[in-house]
């Protein structure tokens, strides 16, 4: 049996680096390992991972929140190929995987995520991926960036000239922690870089709400090119918050961030929205489209 790596199967599958072969390679079967990451909304007791791999038995794929940061996951071994699947949430509550690159309907109603396992599989591979994003391009992102800064650089750069990649995040919730692993498919730097996030938030209701900017090291909120939080400089993990009023709509963000020296990070950006106490992280909306404009334009008139 050969266990083959990198490989990366849906946005949060990571490669683990990991190659060996094991029997005859004539006979072999090709097992990619992957990592599934779920963060449920809201504390949870449990989380497994069910869907065409093992029979969507709810309760025999357990995700691990070992750290106790919100964030659950679970290393499989999987076979090349499409797998449809959802996360079980205190045993009976399933959600879909809100990075997955790709979906299935699921016949209820609902849509099944989808990762593409190997190369063979009669699908587009799904991008590589890091705690920043993934590069495998979709439309409801933040599109981010990534330059390369001087050592010793003390605040955020003006983002002039080529980037040497892009990623894709569906929201930027990356807790404080360590990193080393750099961008696979982009760049190994895993310091002195910069990322300029460019994507759409979305006001259901009129009203007050409070954004709040964890960075470690620098980063800033811009919305419909108003400057809204700065959390620039060099620093540890440290948050910044304001509220402004929005109408109901979609509205244009920029997220700049930096990290210098290594080899801590964070980037994580939350939304309290009008009458709630319940903090969230931002997630993104897709563009504003056309469609919409005309919609918007034609409301009240036959």
């Amino acid at each position: 049996m050969n266990l083959r790596a990198p490989v990366f199967a849906s946005a949060l599958a990571l490669a683990l680096g990991l190659a060996a072969s094991l029997g005859d390679p004539a006979d072999a079967c090709v097992l990619d390992k992957v990592r599934f990451r779920y963060r449920p909304d809201h504390r949870a007791s449990s989380v497994h991972v069910a869907g065409s791999f093992n029979e969507w038995n709810k309760s025999s794929h357990a995700l691990r929140d070992d750290d106790g940061d919100g964030t659950w996951e679970l290393e499989l071994e999987l076979e090349p190929g499409r797998h449809a699947y959802k996360f079980v949430v205190d045993g009976n509550d399933w959600r879909p995987d809100p990075d997955a690159a790709e979906t299935d309907d699921d016949g209820h109603g609902g849509q099944n995520s989808v990762l593409v396992v190997g190369e063979g599989s009669g699908a587009a591979p799904a991008g590589e991926s890091s705690v920043f994003g993934s590069t495998a391009p979709r439309d409801d992102a933040f599109v981010g960036e990534i330059f390369l800064i001087e050592p010793g650089t003390q605040r955020l750069p003006k983002f002039e000239g080529d980037p040497i990649g892009k990623i894709y995040a569906e929201r930027l919730d990356v807790a404080p922690r360590s990193f080393d692993e750099g961008f696979p498919g982009v760049s190994e730097r895993f310091e002195w870089f910069a990322i300029r996030y460019r994507g759409w938030f979305e006001a259901t209701r009129k009203g007050r709400y409070r954004f709040r900017l964890l960075a470690d090291d620098g980063a800033r909120l811009i919305i419909n090119g108003k400057l809204v939080i700065d959390n620039d400089g060099l620093h540890p993990p440290e948050s910044k918050s304001q509220m402004i009023e929005l109408k109901p709509g979609k509205y244009e963000m920029i997220i700049d961030y930096m990290q210098g020296p290594a080899l801590d990070v964070a980037l994580q950006l939350f939304v309290t929205e009008p009458g709630s106490t319940e903090e969230k992280p931002v997630r993104a909306s897709r563009p504003k489209s056309m469609a919409d404009e005309k919609k918007k334009r034609g409301r009240g008139h036959p």
